[in-house]
């Protein structure tokens, strides 16, 4: 295996919705699709960037 392939690939995820039930329901689902990647939420655009 070369040394670039053994190296872990960390997933990252930003969510942004202006809804507080869909930012609550998405990030469950994806914690447990992706346990190991990094989530971010926001809820406008602005507060995204």
């Amino acid at each position: 295996m070369s040394h670039s392939a053994s190296k872990a690939i960390t997933q990252t995820f930003l969510v942004v919705d202006d809804h507080e039930a869909i930012l609550e329901g998405t990030v469950p689902a994806l914690k447990r699709t992706y346990p190991t990647a990094e989530i971010f939420t926001a809820q406008d655009i602005q507060t995204a960037q």
